[in-house]
């Protein structure tokens, strides 16, 4: 497996199979705060925490990646996803509403891409 990153909160996982996996695109320039070129990947699978833009812009990517998002268990491409519920904030979502935290296993390896978490967990 190879772990790439790519600005903010954006990763490229390549499995040793060659499926990618990218998880929360940003938008180039959102808000002033995302000083990074494009995500110009041509993944397989993209995970999406919440729906901010520095965390959920496909517009850039290539090909017709499947799109993982929200709680619960996702079977995509053989890989399982879980997507467990948390927020954006310490008041419960109340500001900046929710986000997920996706689990999934490549060549053997537990990823845990925490997207936007907000809060102490636990």
């Amino acid at each position: 497996m190879k772990i790439k990153w790519l600005g903010h909160a954006c990763f490229l996982i390549t499995a040793d199979s060659g499926l990618k996996i990218v998880m929360d695109p940003y938008e180039a320039g959102f808000r002033g705060i995302i000083n990074y070129g494009p995500v110009k990947e041509s993944p397989d699978i993209v995970t999406i925490s919440h729906q901010h833009g520095d965390h959920n812009h496909t517009g850039d990517l290539q090909g017709s990646p499947e799109v993982v998002q929200g709680a619960g268990r996702h079977k995509v491409k053989g890989i399982e996803f879980v997507g467990i519920p948390c927020y954006h904030d310490r008041v419960s979502g109340q500001q900046r509403g929710d986000n997920t935290i996706f689990c999934f296993t490549v060549d053997d390896i537990r990823v845990c891409h925490c997207g936007d978490l907000g809060h102490p967990f636990g």
